[in-house]
């Protein structure tokens, strides 16, 4: 008879210690909404994160945002190398950051998870991204890439025109850019060290040489000394910052024009004087005896006195004339579909 009872208490205590390890378990680990992980989606197979919002669509929005964040952090302490290299492009370029864009990454993820918390008043969303499939799509938009930067380099070597040349060379860049971020992101999913290789440092160098050597330019404008003045400083120190060198020697591109300042009248009772300017500034190839593009511009500005409106109308002709010649002559040398003639 003892034998019955005491499988009884022995079922009965196995049972009340799986229920306390349940519970330990459930409390340590945390629901999905908290710790945003589910063992439905394990961790080897899967990246997860969890969100919040007012209504289902911004939940799931903040669960994406939270995934691109593990992407994210992810990338960062891996690509150190990536960084350096990138990190040699030149002034030209901007030097812009390659900060890491998953937006392509995420285009696999899906929110199998919803829940409304009505002590929140408010929804949480499971993001779930799978690995293998969100690697491989990476890596063959890695290798579309590759391949698109093989075939610019191989028709880079055919070319003996240097604004054509440096087309080339500012595409190539474009797509090495893409290149190594799309290399981060796959870092980041895949564990793996980011993916070396783009020699984006050397081919910004080439462009640099290839403007100093061949793209050089000249500044003329005519007019009063105070507007040519004006001018001309702004557009050789614009140049220089994008990468471009002045020279009067052998241009192939020549910046004329005509700059007229003056005062207006004021109207009556008005205690301001006005400054009022017109200007036609030409963006010329040379070799090509052609005009590519002609800036115009117009206005007038107010001060207290005549002093004033001239250093107000000389931050309008910083503005309203230099930056526009700069992104004509830029165009014209490496995006020439911009431009409208």
């Amino acid at each position: 008879m003892s034998h019955p009872f005491r499988i009884k208490v022995l079922s009965a205590v196995l049972v009340f210690s799986s229920i306390l390890a349940g519970c330990a378990t459930s409390s340590s680990n945390g629901a999905w909404w908290e710790t945003g992980m589910s063992s439905s989606y394990p961790r080897s197979t899967y990246l997860t994160a969890s969100g919040f919002g007012s209504s289902v669509d911004r939940a799931k929005s903040d669960a994406m945002k939270n995934l691109s964040g593990i992407i994210r952090s992810k990338v960062k302490s891996q690509s150190v190398s990536i960084r350096t290299e990138s990190d040699t492009t030149q002034h030209f370029l901007r030097r812009e950051h390659l900060d890491v864009s998953t937006d392509a990454v995420l285009k696999g993820v899906y929110f199998p998870k919803v829940q409304f918390d009505s002590h929140q008043n408010g929804y949480y969303a499971l993001a779930v991204l799978n690995r293998k499939k969100a690697t491989q799509a990476l890596s063959s938009e890695l290798s579309s890439l590759r391949l698109r930067i093989l075939s610019k380099k191989t028709q880079l070597e055919g070319v003996s025109d240097p604004v054509h040349q440096a087309r080339l060379l500012v595409r190539i860049i474009e797509i090495e850019k893409k290149a190594i971020k799309k290399s981060q992101e796959l870092s980041g999913l895949s564990g793996m060290h980011p993916i070396l290789g783009f020699s984006i440092g050397d081919d910004s160098e080439k462009l640099m040489n290839l403007f100093s050597k061949y793209l050089t330019f000249a500044v003329h404008i005519t007019g009063d000394t105070y507007g040519s003045s004006v001018v001309t400083d702004q557009i050789t120190q614009l140049l220089g910052e994008d990468g471009f060198r002045p020279s009067t020697g052998n241009p192939s591109i020549l910046i004329q024009g005509d700059v007229h300042t003056g005062q207006v009248p004021a109207p009556p009772g008005s205690p301001y004087t006005f400054i009022g300017f017109n200007s036609a500034i030409a963006v010329v190839d040379v070799n090509r005896r052609q005009t590519v593009q002609t800036v115009l511009k117009s206005g007038r500005d107010a001060g207290n006195d005549l002093s004033q409106a001239q250093r107000l109308l000389e931050g309008r002709l910083k503005k309203s004339i230099s930056r526009p010649v700069v992104r004509t002559v830029e165009d014209y040398i490496l995006h020439p579909e911009r431009l409208v003639h």
